[in-house]
């Protein structure tokens, strides 16, 4: 008995941990984005020149940790296309949507520019800790029920 709890709590637990460090996370890059780009924001915003208006459907952008960034391009085949892009590269795009979506309202100065840049959608630090602290308190429980028994 006390065998099968154990090997439960291991189980619980490797599963419940991400495995795989290079799955990425879809990250939205702009609030006036959503985390799929489609073919109309595309051009109402500039995105992606090199790839041809009539063969784009969508795009999304990958976060793999702090500073590894790609871009996934989708075309009207449903073929998609990754390339890896800069946290540099990822700023100017997130700026680039910013001046766009901001002709029609109250221009920001650069320090609120920024202080919205850093915003809860480019930080994943409280995601990660929460799971780390819900992964111990599930593990905690289990070997008090195994101590109990």
């Amino acid at each position: 008995m006390r065998t099968l709890l154990i090997l439960t709590s291991l189980f619980i637990t490797s599963i419940c941990f991400p495995q795989n460090p290079g799955i990425g996370k879809a990250i939205i890059i702009h609030p006036s984005v959503g985390k799929v780009i489609d073919n109309t924001e595309k051009k109402t915003y500039n995105l992606y020149p090199e790839y041809s208006d009539s063969t784009y459907n969508s795009s999304f952008v990958l976060k793999y940790n702090d500073t590894t960034f790609s871009v996934v391009v989708v075309n009207i085949k449903n073929q998609s296309i990754e390339k890896s892009i800069s946290s540099a590269e990822l700023d100017k795009m997130y700026y680039q949507i910013d001046e766009i979506s901001l002709k029609e309202k109250p221009v920001y100065n650069e320090e609120k520019k920024k202080r919205k840049r850093s915003g809860p959608n480019y930080s994943y630090n409280t995601y990660y800790l929460t799971e780390a602290l819900v992964q111990l308190t599930i593990t905690t429980i289990n070997v008090l029920l195994i101590l109990a028994n």
